[in-house]
């Protein structure tokens, strides 16, 4: 993709053009509204997850947390996600200059399935 960020202070302000549902032109918008947007719903998420490990009090235990999936992905994932739960965050990828770069996990994507069947 070519936009999107979930950690608005890392948005840029370049606009662009998006078909919206309703609408029969295109709208303008910058990546900072985009990155708004995407950062509030993924924020919401974490902190309904956040909830869950406070109660069992696993945010306490060593090692931090660790996203898969397709978020993962997303530049800005990670520095949302420190700023939620206030543990270290990591994800089997890296971005630099607007590439994402795989690491660790072959198939990162799937890393959910392969820790159901551990």
């Amino acid at each position: 993709f070519n936009y999107g960020s979930a950690y608005v202070p890392e948005a840029g302000t370049e606009s662009f053009q998006v078909e919206v549902i309703g609408e029969i032109e295109p709208v303008e918008v910058t990546e900072k509204y985009l990155a708004e947007i995407i950062s509030a719903r993924i924020q919401h998420i974490f902190e309904q997850i956040k909830r869950d490990l406070d109660r069992r009090h696993l945010l306490e235990l060593p090692g931090g947390i660790v996203i898969i999936g397709g978020a993962a992905i997303l530049p800005g994932v990670v520095e949302l996600a420190q700023e939620v739960f206030g543990v270290n965050v990591k994800t089997p990828f890296r971005h630099r200059e607007g590439f994402v770069i795989r690491m660790g996990h072959r198939k990162a994507l799937l890393g959910w399935a392969a820790g159901a069947i551990s």
